[in-house]
This record gives C-alpha cells, structure tokens and sequence, in this order.
C-alpha cells in the first residue's frame, strides 16, 4: 500500500527524526505529517534539552538492554527527575516490531517518580512498568514502554489528566445550519454553498437576495421582532449582536406571564442550549427537574417559540412528542390549556386507532401543515419512525421531545431509540424526572442521545468515568489515595461536562407555592402467622442455596416472595405449602388480622370516612394482587373506589383522572400501580396518600409520591409509607436511604439489587425483628439524624408514634392493636406555608 494512502499514516503521526551529530534534529515545517499539534486545552513543553531514548522494563525474546543513546549530556539541573510529582505527557506510541511502517496512535504518559504507566487515547491503560535514575522527559523523547515504542511529544496539565479532560475527544457536527435560522433560509444558504457561493440551480426572485452574487446583493432589512423586548415581564430568548440584522426572540406574554420565576429561568435555559448557544455544535437538553416543577409547562413554552419565532424567522416547522401511551391525551390537554386550539393544532395519535386511521394521520402529519405538532406514545413511534423520517428528508426544521426519557437509559441502545434516532431531529429535548437511576452508562446513553458525540464514545466514558468515579465511591482497601482524588475529580468534571445541557432543580423550589407536605413511615409489627412464615422461607435450602452461591439473580425471584409476604400471606397462598411454607389448615385468605399492614390500611380508610365530608386518598403499590384485595376491601365497607393498572387502557386512564380530581364525585379512594400510574398522572384531588410497599429504586416511590403534591394541589398532604419490622421492605427502605446520600453526578441513585455482595445477600435473607423498634432507627442514630436537624432533609425519628401530630393517624391507632406500630419516623417539607381548610365535596 502507498504511504500517502495509509489511513493509519493519515491519523497518527510517526516518531520525530533522530538527532543528528550535532545533537540538534532536521527541522518540521508545518504541513509535514510528522507535525503535531496539541489539543487547544493542552500546554505545549518547549524544551532545550537534547533527546534521550530510555527503555523501561524487559525487552521482548529477553534481549540485553540497550544503554541510553543521548546526542549530547543532559544539563546538569535536568539530570533526575522529582521521586515523587505526578507528570503527565502526550505522546505517540506503537507496538515494537521491525516494520519500517509503523501506525502510530496517540496515549497518554503518566510518571509518579520511577513508575511509568502508558494509556490509549480513550483512557485505557496499556502498560505500567518501573525505572529508576532517569532523565526528565521533554518534547521529542523516546523510550521504550513494556512492548511499546513511546515518543513524547508534550507536557499535559495535570488537572487535564485528573479531570479526565485528555482522554474525551468531543465530536462537533457541522455548523453550516445555523441554528437559530428558518429552514428555508438555511436550505438556500446551503445550496449556494454547494454552488460555489454564488449560483444557484434557479432564478433568483425580488428580494431573495441570498442566492446573488455579493455586488448585487442589497443590504438585509431590519426584521421586527413578534413581541415587544421592552413590554413589562417580557422574557427575551434571544438578543441579537449589535448591527446584526436578526430581531429579539420574546416569548409570548400569554405564556410569559403565568410562568414562575424558576420556570423562566427553565425555558431560557433549554432554548439555549436547543439553538447551539449552550454547547456549541450541540443541539440537545435534558431537563431533569424533580416531580411537580412544570417541566410540562416549560417544554410547551420552548416549542411554542421554535415554531413561531426565531432571529431570521421560525427554528422549526414541526415538534413530534414521544411519550408513554398512558400521556398522550394529557399532553395533548396541556398543550390545549396553554396554547389553545385557535393557535395551534395538535394531533394526538391514540393506539386505540386502527391501522388506516394510523396511517392517515401519520400522513397528514407528515405532509400537511394543520398539524405542526404530533403526539405520538413510543410503541407507535417505532412503527412509524421510517414514514416520519421522510420529514427529515425534506429538510424540515425538527424538534423531538421525549417524556420520561430514563426509558432511553439503554447505552448499548435498543429498538425505541434506533427508531428516533432513525426520526433525524437535530433538536432533542428529554425530559425525566429521574436521570440517572442505577449506572453512570444510562447517564451517557441519554446524553449522547440528546447531543451525539459530546461525551466521546462509550468505551472511552467507562475508561475516563465511570470505573475511577465507581473506584473512588466504593472505597475500601484498594483505592489508594491518589484514585480517590482522581475519581474525585473525575465526577467533577462530569458534573461540569453535562450541566450546560442537563437542567435538575429539586423541590425546594416549589416551596413558596405549595401547601406543607408530612410524610410519615410506620413500621408495622409482623402477625405470628407472619413470622412464622418468614422464618421459614429464609431457613428454607432455597435460600441457602442461592446466598452460597452469590448469585443475585437467582435471588429475586426469593425477594418477590417475601415482599408479597410482607403484604399480605393470601398473595402466596394457593392451599398447598409454597416453598415449604406450612399455612394452618384453618387459614382463610380472605381475613386480614394476619396481615398487618392491611390491619393498618383498614384502620386509616375508617378513619377517613369517619370524617365529614370524607377526604380523598391515594393507595399505591407495586403488585396488582395487593390492590385487588384493598378494593375488595374498600367494597365491603361501601368504599367507592377507582383503579388504574397496568390492564387499564390507555384511552381510559386521563377520564379517571378527571373523574377522581372532581370533588362532587363520590368515589374517594384511588387504587394505582406504581408502575403502571407511577408517572406523569395529576391527581391533586387527594390530600392524602398511602405507598404500601415500596421498591428498590427509590426514584419508582419519588415519582408514585408526588401524585398527589404537585403544582396545583392546595391542601396540606400526607403520605404514609408502611413497613414490615425486621422484614424485607425495612431493608429495602435502609438501602433507599444509603442511595439518597450517595451524592453522585445529577441526583443520587447508583446502586441496586443487581450489585449486591454474598453478605448483602445474607443479610438481606435474615429476619430480625427482636429490637425494641427497629433496626432503621439504630442505623440513623449512628449517623446522627434526629428531630433537631432540618426536618426538610432529615428524618425525624418517633419512639412514641402518638406525637405525631395527625389526628387521621391517632383516630387510626384507636383501633389497631397495641404496639401495632412500633415506630415511626416523618419528614415535613414546606412547614411554614399557611394551612388551609380541608376539600369538600
């Protein structure tokens, strides 16, 4: 093969000539392919000093080392370098062989004292070898690392190398489109340019200038902006550079005006970073706000902007919203609520449809302009995303919105984003409340998804981030000091990476405008038939089995047990023993004295409806089973109740909503799946909730949660949060807890079952339930969390669950047996805000 052709010759640089016998080298010009130039964030070494090849560690076949060949003496104030002073160098490295033509590829060199360890260009480490009593290295270089020939070519700062700086190459597509430009403006523009600047395939009509020749080109008028920038409230997007010809972009007063101050803040934010400002060359956001910050509302805000208005005209011409099924139509009310039917038309594309009405719309979608925004769930997007790509094809201004994006968490990716990848919208926003639930790779799936290129590849971000960051929050034995102040740095400099694109304010915000919040958990004493059982299952060679062997998904099926368990025995019991468990041969499943949190929940519902008018309530839970018994329950005590699971469909979800929030309607209870309902519903018509078991990820409980206090709702809250003492969902809760204070990148989930040890897992399998309390409450005394810390983000702790100041709870403790709730620990948000009347119906 030709040398001029060689890619590898093209992409690497080969080593620097050898010294002649004066000691200096034949000089490099600029356009010489053994040229290099250093990244702009690295600092280039000039040195003086002459080359010096030196070999570290054993040579291959075990030949003699060669003594170092130096053209001339090394001065005498560079002749050993510091013991102990970490030194970081960009170089040039290849395996050794006797090649002539070698591919060279770029590394990194780090030297601690006499220790040398070589990394490739996307951080892994190649090789480490030790060599004492050697000169400092300098531009021009060359040694020899373990099975490599390394040439240093120049120094790097050491905070690029702690930071992980050095090892992400960020790819930047092109900037032609400009954009904050029309479509059509940037599609003549680019044709122009493929015309040589000048000439266009066309005749140029008056006053479309863009295409003639510069000396018959008038001078641009100066575009009026569509709302005042002067107007008072107004919220300016963009401003134009002096002299420029391009107008104010003003969002729209009848947005504007109802938006809070934290929401304004919001939209200015995503539309910078959705017209390149943000990160240059990058067009993708995620808003990551927690539940009940009008992420809804800001979205619509954004794209209300992008279509109509811009610096040279509308950024785009259509906005495609991808969201789960169960929020197509309230997305399609919300844009309805804010925008109205008179400004802009949305089509909102139901499942429900049969296959000619889907292909229809997508038609008129695609091909008329009544319908510049199309609500679409995921499971249709993948099944039109070949005949929606045609707008992309057509050079049409795109802006895709995917809610509840911690779907697309897949790094390695899957069929649902392939098929919006496939949509080709430049402008990406994603919106979550949860972004980052269990690994740092579902970090990076999101945000390369959302900006392509910017986070390097995959493998280069696991080596860069994800296993020092991972080192340095695990601890333990082998991470030294020097991994922990690099996975240290490391997080911080992915924390400053994704903030110019990833939007994540918590609650705090929403505490001058909402009502006080009390969420109380009560740990409910097992019944005897409980704990016989229990004490079964985790005595039981099942078990045994799967702790010897650590395997922990052989354990969940185990775990999915005792959580049913915990529930209610009837969940597990089908008149045969399950897993050796022996039920009494008098058992009835339908009696719930042995189910303790049952007990519980029946003791609340009649303390509800003890009042007058009723209030309303939210029960949640993770097992359909377990919300079938609580309705039946509710039946028998002429409860009028509505449910929402995973069998309901999805055009009948929003009107049960509806249905619910309406307070002349004599249904007052809610039954919702936390997976089915956990996200995304509004149901601020209940003033009190009940989580009765929780999961593993404690982002599922934040967002089933927040259902009920939410912008919007006006009345104080209440969630119980009920657990088994000694049982499986305590241990989930104390796991919850480590989880919460693992402060990482974006929020604070980076653990789950699927990483757990052989002592997790004993632990785990074990029943203690002999304490006083429980064992919650010794684990939070020894990290020093009690009542007189800041109830907003501490727990306050409850020997004596009378001193909880609700008067639900203690009518509901009148009738529970004695010592039924043995602790209880509440946490209150927003405590100062005004109290107010109860609803009524």
């Amino acid at each position: 093969m030709d040398e001029n052709t060689d890619p590898c010759r093209k992409k690497f640089c080969p080593p620097r000539p050898r010294p002649q016998a004066d000691g200096t080298r034949p000089a490099i010009v600029a356009g010489d392919p053994r040229r290099f130039v250093a990244p702009l964030a690295l600092k280039s070494l000039s040195t003086s000093l002459p080359a010096t090849k030196i070999v570290i560690g054993p040579r291959p076949g075990g030949a003699r080392r060669p003594k170092p060949v130096a053209a001339a003496p090394p001065a005498p104030a560079a002749s050993a370098a510091p013991t102990t002073t970490k030194l970081v160098y960009r170089v040039f490295y290849c395996k050794r062989s006797n090649r002539k033509v070698k591919s060279h590829a770029e590394g990194v060199l780090v030297r601690v004292g006499s220790r040398f360890s070589l990394f490739s260009e996307d951080g892994k480490q190649l090789c480490s070898a030790t060599q004492n009593n050697i000169c400092r290295l300098g531009q021009g270089s060359e040694m020899e690392c373990g099975t490599y020939d390394v040439e240093v070519d120049a120094t790097i700062d050491i905070d690029e190398y702690q930071s992980g700086r050095c090892f992400i190459a960020r790819t930047v597509p092109s900037n032609d489109n400009t954009p904050t430009r029309a479509p059509n403006v940037v599609r003549k523009i680019e044709i122009a340019k493929k015309n040589g600047g000048n000439v266009v395939p066309r005749k140029p009509t008056e006053g479309d200038d863009v295409d003639m020749p510069d000396a018959d080109r008038k001078a641009p008028a100066k575009i009026s902006s569509r709302n005042d920038p002067n107007a008072l409230n107004a919220l300016i997007l963009y401003t134009p550079p002096t002299g420029s010809n391009d107008r104010y972009v003003v969002l729209c007063p009848f947005i504007s005006n109802f938006l809070r101050p934290h929401q304004r803040a919001g939209v200015k934010f995503i539309y910078d970073c959705l017209t390149g400002v943000s990160t240059p060359g990058h067009y993708g956001c995620i808003l990551a706000d927690e539940m009940g910050l009008g992420k809804t509302l800001q979205t619509i805000a954004v794209m209300w902007s992008l279509l109509k208005d811009g610096p040279a005209g509308p950024v785009i011409s259509r906005a495609i919203v991808v969201v789960p099924s169960s929020l197509v139509d309230n997305w399609a009310n919300e844009i309805r609520k804010w925008l109205g039917n008179h400004r802009l038309e949305v089509l909102a594309m139901q499942s429900s449809a049969n296959a000619k009405q889907q292909r229809i719309m997508i038609d008129d979608f695609v091909s008329g302009a009544r319908w510049p925004v199309l609500i679409i769930s995921y499971e249709m997007c993948r099944k039109f995303s070949s005949a929606l790509s045609v707008l992309a094809n057509r050079r049409k201004g795109i802006m895709l919105i995917c809610d509840e994006g911690h779907r697309l968490k897949n790094a390695q990716g899957n069929r649902t984003i392939a098929a919006l990848e496939e949509l080709g919208a430049t402008r990406r926003l994603l919106i979550t409340g949860t972004p980052i639930q269990n690994q740092l790779d579902e970090l990076y799936a999101m945000c390369s998804f959302v900006n392509p290129g910017l986070l390097s590849t995959l493998e280069s971000f696991r080596h860069a981030f994800i296993r020092p960051i991972q080192a340095w929050r695990d601890g333990g034995v082998a991470c030294s000091a020097d991994d922990q102040a690099i996975g240290e740095a490391r997080a911080a400099e992915l924390q400053s990476l994704t903030s110019s694109f990833i939007l994540r304010r918590t609650n705090d915000i929403l505490s001058k405008y909402l009502p006080p919040k009390i969420e109380s958990v009560l740990f409910c004493r097992m019944s005897p038939l409980q704990l016989d059982l229990y004490r079964t299952f985790v005595a039981s060679h099942t078990v045994k089995r799967l702790i010897a062997s650590g395997s922990t998904a052989a354990a969940l099926s185990s775990i999915v047990t005792l959580r049913k368990l915990v529930n209610d025995p009837a969940l597990i019991y089908n008149g045969e023993d399950v897993d050796g468990l022996p039920f009494p041969d008098d058992y009835d499943p339908l009696v719930k004295s042995d189910a303790c949190k049952m007990v519980v929940v029946d003791a609340i519902l009649d303390a509800m409806h003890a009042q007058s008018p009723p209030g309303k309530t939210v029960i949640v839970s993770n097992f359909v089973q377990t919300l079938e018994v609580i309705e039946r329950m509710c039946a028998a005590k002429g409860i009028k109740s509505f449910r929402l699971d995973g069998q309901t469909s999805a055009q009948a979800r929003q009107p049960l909503v509806t249905q619910f929030n309406d307070a002349s309607r004599p249904e007052t209870v809610f039954l919702l799946s936390a997976k089915a309902g956990g996200c995304g519903l509004n149901l601020i018509g209940a003033c009190r909730l009940v989580l009765f078991d929780n999961d593993w990820n404690p982002a599922t409980d934040e967002q089933a949660m927040a259902r009920i206090w939410r912008d919007g709702q006006r009345f104080p809250c209440v969630i119980y949060r009920l657990l088994t003492v000694g049982g499986i969902d305590e241990k989930i809760f104390q796991r919850q807890l480590t989880k919460q204070e693992l402060a990482l990148v974006i929020d604070n989930k980076d653990q789950n079952v699927q990483r757990m040890s052989r002592d997790d897992l004993k632990q785990l399998f074990s029943l203690r339930c002999d304490e006083q309390y429980c064992q919650t409450m010794a684990m939070l005394e020894e990290k020093g969390a009690d009542a007189s810390t800041d109830p907003s983000t501490c727990w306050a702790m409850h020997r004596d669950p009378s001193e909880i100041p609700d008067p639900i709870l203690h009518a509901a403790r009148a009738h529970l047996p004695p010592g039924m709730i043995s602790f209880a620990m509440t946490k209150t948000t927003n405590p100062d805000a005004l109290p107010k009347a109860p609803p009524t119906t």
